[in-house]
């Protein structure tokens, strides 16, 4: 079944490459939007498992996590990385809330022409709310994939989205290598930290 371990042959401890108990759950989400011509001025976004902030007004506010000590690297994330842009969410999922401030981030990076704006069929996508704000605010036609073909004909999922995901691969790939202790029950890396 495996065909690779990292361990060095005659190792008394051999871990194999494979998902513990919390592994399998989602660690972030990033959000790629690639435009087809002129330059590529839509931020990436990245949501991390974090719990949002809610305002007085019972508002999520998607960009900013709950917690205070979070908070902090937080706001130091977004300023060494100011072309990304982060959000948090329980899940790690684009929600309502992460995809209406997503699509509001996109209205302010992106020229005012008319523009065509490839999405999933996501519930939250779909949402009346965010169909009428890209209209209205953000200047944008909506095009939706055929359901359950994402994987199959969106652009970022099988072509530019792939070759990042690799990239992303590859370097997570060479910092377990590197540190296999951080991986194991006993380092106890957190899901913020991964």
């Amino acid at each position: 079944m495996f065909k690779k371990t990292y361990a060095k042959n005659g190792s008394k401890r051999v871990r194999i490459r494979g998902t513990r108990f919390n592994l399998d759950k989602r660690q972030a989400t990033l959000q790629l939007c690639f435009r087809a011509a002129a330059p590529q001025n839509v931020n990436p976004g990245i949501i991390f498992r974090l719990t949002p902030e809610v305002d007085k007004n019972c508002k999520v506010k998607s960009d900013v996590p709950k917690t205070k000590p979070i908070k902090a690297e937080f706001k130091k994330l977004k300023e060494k990385f100011p072309n990304v842009n982060v959000y948090a969410q329980k899940k790690a999922w684009a929600d309502y809330n992460v995809s209406m401030t997503w699509l509001n981030d996109f209205r302010k990076e992106t020229p005012p022409e008319e523009k065509l704006l490839g999405m999933d069929n996501l519930g939250a996508h779909c949402h009346i709310d965010f169909r009428h704000f890209a209209r209205t605010r953000a200047n944008s036609l909506l095009l939706y994939t055929p359901e359950d073909c994402t994987d199959l004909c969106a652009v970022t999922d099988a072509g530019l989205g792939k070759m990042v995901k690799d990239m992303m691969k590859m370097k997570f790939d060479l910092h377990f290598e590197a540190n296999p202790d951080l991986w194991t029950e006993e380092g106890q890396l957190s899901a913020a930290d991964r």
